[in-house]
C-alpha cells in the first residue's frame, strides 16, 4: 500500500515552498483566511487540511469559539498546537484523511478548505465532510487554476515535487454536483489572480434548510 505523499513532507518544507517567491502563496492564503473570519466571525469553525495553521493567527475568540483542525499530517498539528495553543480558546486537532475518514458530528457554522481538494476524490471527501454540516452551515472551498504550467511549482524543495503523483485541478462542475446531492448549493464565486499561470478561485456554498 502506497503511502500518502503528504507523509513524507517535512512541514518546514512545505511552508518555505509556499512562501518561495516562484510560489508566494503563503501570505495570500493568511489574507484571505484572515477576510473569511472577518466577514463571517463564525462561532465553530472546521479548517480542513490545516498544515500548520497559516492564517489562524487572524482567530478572534471573541466570535469564534471553537476551532477544528484537520490534517493528514500529524506532525503538522503537532506543530499547530505549539503555535496556537495558548492562543486559541478551545482548539481541537483532528488527525484524519477526509477522503477515508468521517469529520466527526459537531455543530458547524463554517468549513473552510484552501488546496485541499486537489489531492483527494471529491466523492469521498464530500460524503466524509457532510456529518460536520447542519442547517446553514457554510462551506468555503479555494480551488487552484492554472494555464500552461504544472500544478505544483518547482522549488529546491524536492519534497513537494511527490504531490504531483495526487495532484489534479478539482472540476468545479463535479464538486457542485456532489455537493447538491446533499442540498448544498452555490452561492458565491471569486477569482484572485496570482501571476499568468496561476489562480485561485473560491467557491461559497450553503447548506439549505
Amino acid at each position: 500500500m502506497k503511502t500518502n505523499p503528504w507523509l513524507d513532507i517535512p512541514y518546514s518544507d512545505y511552508e518555505n515552498h509556499m512562501d518561495d517567491p516562484k510560489v508566494g502563496q503563503l501570505k495570500v492564503l493568511s489574507a484571505m483566511t484572515r477576510d473569511m473570519l472577518n466577514k463571517y466571525k463564525p462561532r465553530s469553525l472546521f479548517l480542513l487540511g490545516c498544515s500548520t495553521g497559516n492564517g489562524l493567527e487572524h482567530i478572534d475568540c471573541r466570535y469564534t469559539k471553537r476551532v477544528y483542525c484537520v490534517d493528514i499530517n500529524k506532525s503538522y498539528l503537532q506543530v499547530l498546537e505549539q503555535r496556537f495553543n495558548s492562543s486559541i480558546e478551545n482548539l481541537y486537532l483532528i488527525h484524519l484523511d477526509i477522503q477515508n475518514q468521517c469529520l466527526p458530528s459537531v455543530k458547524t457554522d463554517l468549513i473552510f478548505g484552501s488546496l485541499i481538494l486537489e489531492y483527494v476524490d471529491i466523492k469521498h471527501a464530500i460524503n466524509n465532510i457532510i456529518p460536520a454540516v447542519t442547517a446553514n452551515t457554510t462551506l468555503i472551498f479555494i480551488l487552484q487554476k492554472t494555464v500552461n504550467t504544472g500544478f505544483v511549482t518547482k522549488t529546491k524543495y524536492q519534497s513537494l515535487e511527490s504531490l504531483s503523483s495526487i495532484s489534479r485541478e478539482v472540476d468545479e462542475k463535479e464538486l457542485e454536483n456532489e455537493l447538491n446531492f446533499y442540498n448544498i448549493s452555490l452561492v458565491h464565486r471569486t477569482e484572485t489572480v496570482l501571476n499568468p499561470t496561476k489562480k485561485f478561485v473560491t467557491l461559497t456554498y450553503q447548506a439549505e434548510n
